[in-house]
């Protein structure tokens, strides 16, 4: 924000939101199976947080602290159900498809397990 700013601009989407299912649910027409599934799947809309810059809002969002080092969402899930099976893993990631991506550790923080001094042993 700049010193003749009162308050942030805000640009309107540029793509259709609808209501969807019984829940009412907004989807983009970006996500069109989505649509169909809005009663099924879980939306988490109490999540807030006062950063304007994208990689702490985005560490927040998939970790629960804007810092980097804590458990991201898949590993708190895997922790609390379990896996599956116990030769494979519980969850993994998919590395980002853009070449000038890969081998950033500034998106590492956002898919691991957390706390990597600790090691668990059976």
């Amino acid at each position: 924000m700049t010193s003749f700013q009162s308050s942030f601009p805000v640009a309107p989407s540029l793509f259709k939101f609808a209501q969807y299912g019984k829940s009412g649910a907004w989807v983009s027409d970006l996500m069109p199976h989505t649509s169909k599934i809005v009663d099924q799947i879980s939306f988490i809309k109490s999540m807030h947080t006062e950063q304007i810059n994208p990689h702490p809002a985005q560490t927040f969002a998939l970790t629960g602290f804007q810092l980097a080092g804590r458990p991201s969402l898949g590993a708190w899930i895997s922790y609390g159900l379990g896996s599956v099976n116990k030769n494979l893993p519980s969850f993994i990631v998919h590395g980002l498809g853009r070449p000038q991506w890969r081998d950033q550790p500034l998106y590492d923080r956002l898919w691991g397990s957390g706390f990597p001094h600790l090691v668990i042993r059976e």
